[in-house]
């Protein structure tokens, strides 16, 4: 008999395939020896199935796979590697976030920004791996931890974009300082859309609620001031970020020396961009914020401890060498949002009131006056070249624009005119006199 396929060339009767343990075995034994499993296209094999003809061990290494398999990270602990002192993923990440940590004590990296790569560096290598090595990733994987993502459901555009944008930040880091080889992304590591009509649009799709142009109603307005009577702290916030749209970390930041009681200005640089904010405080705000409790030389809003109502608190590592994690202690947004649904008014936020002061000053045509008092990049080269205090007669003018709008002046009600209280212009008898 002429040698077969399987026969080793020995002439002997060549083996078939054994049939399946059992139907719904997930493995199929192939004319090539192996036990095959087929996903999304691809192939995988699982051994022999001359030395394991039950598929016993088969099975067992499949189940061991399957997740992998199924992400699209299977073979990445398995590729084989020149270099045996290339970084794996967990020591890359513990380089770039020792680096980091450096940052922040030296003031040049925000406390939250260190959280948010502390976070998501960790989530990334704990899906892909920490012993997989970090030149080894390719464009599928990166993009398979992209569609987790997305199937976590917890996450909107703006968080999905912060996660990518950290991640790639560390393997540019790394690319750059030639700890690791050339890794590419790939198309399907792309962040998100994240401006408003793409947020609609995800929202839609997911069917939530679609915020992005929600702004405060003047009754909403009246309704905050009204729940905020006997709470001079809520008022004076209420009316502080309609006046000039802070959020609520620059609330917790805010110290009397910023704000001038007497000409209505209120100077100060944002934390999170630098940017001089000015603006002109109504004399409705001024008064709220004069009606509260001198508690600190130099906080506006403080806890009864003392404390700072937004707090970013470092963790250091055991060897108090670098920081092992950032605590963000925030105590105004959330208390605020229960203050509003309170007061009647639901589905906002401290950054809604924001959006609706930057709203209405858009209908003032002075577009650097609107940018000064939110605290952003004036236009152009204006940026540059514009600097000392802004124009107080601009900042006034806007300012009372906002309040025209938000608080109009309420019309007087219209009062009905009885027939009989018109007089009228006719002489007695009804008839004018003949002109000459």
């Amino acid at each position: 008999m002429r040698p077969g396929r399987y026969s080793d060339d020995t002439g002997e009767e060549p083996m078939k395939p054994p049939a399946k343990p059992r139907p719904d075995f997930p493995l199929t034994p192939i004319g090539n020896g192996q036990w095959r499993k087929v996903v999304n296209g691809q192939a995988y094999y699982f051994g022999s199935w001359r030395d394991d003809p039950r598929g016993e061990a088969a099975l067992k290494d499949w189940l061991a796979r399957k997740d992998a398999i199924y992400a699209g990270l299977d073979h990445i602990s398995r590729q084989l590697v020149p270099d045996p002192a290339e970084l794996t993923v967990i020591e890359l990440v513990r380089k770039y976030l020792k680096i980091r940590s450096a940052d922040v004590e030296a003031g040049n990296l925000s406390p939250a920004t260190f959280r948010d790569y502390t976070i998501n560096l960790n989530d990334f290598c704990k899906h892909i791996g920490p012993t997989a090595k970090a030149s080894g990733l390719k464009p599928q994987h990166f993009a398979a931890y992209r569609v987790r993502l997305d199937e976590k459901g917890t996450l909107g555009p703006h968080a999905i974009k912060r996660v990518i944008a950290c991640i790639k930040a560390a393997f540019n880091y790394a690319m750059d300082e030639e700890w690791i080889k050339p890794v590419r992304f790939g198309r399907g590591f792309i962040a998100p859309d994240t401006s408003s009509e793409a947020i609609g649009q995800w929202c839609l799709r997911k069917g939530r609620e679609d915020r992005t142009e929600r702004i405060l109603t003047r009754r909403e307005i009246r309704k905050l001031l009204r729940h905020s009577k006997h709470e001079p702290r809520w008022r004076a916030m209420v009316l502080l970020m309609l006046n000039t749209g802070m959020n609520p970390a620059e609330l917790a930041r805010l110290k009397w020396k910023e704000i001038g009681f007497k000409a209505g200005r209120l100077r100060r640089r944002r934390w999170k961009t630098g940017i001089v904010q000015e603006c002109y405080l109504w004399k409705r705000t001024r008064k709220a914020l004069e009606a509260l409790p001198h508690e600190h030389e130099d906080w506006v809003f403080i806890r009864k401890n003392g404390q700072p109502l937004v707090q970013q608190v470092s963790v250091k590592t055991e060897d108090d060498t670098a920081i092992a994690k950032v605590k963000n202690l925030n105590r105004v947004t959330r208390p605020f949002r229960d203050f509003a649904e309170a007061a009647g008014v639901k589905g906002i936020t401290p950054y809604t009131l924001r959006r609706t002061a930057r709203t209405v000053a858009a209908n003032w045509p002075d577009d650097n006056a609107a940018k000064r008092m939110m605290g952003q990049r004036l236009t152009g080269r204006d940026h540059t070249y514009v600097k000392g205090k802004f124009p107080l007669a601009r900042l006034h003018k806007i300012s009372v624009t906002i309040y025209r709008r938000l608080f109009p002046k309420p019309t007087p009600p219209e009062v009905e005119v009885k027939k009989d209280d018109v007089k009228s212009n006719r002489p007695k008898g009804g008839k004018y006199p003949r002109a000459a």
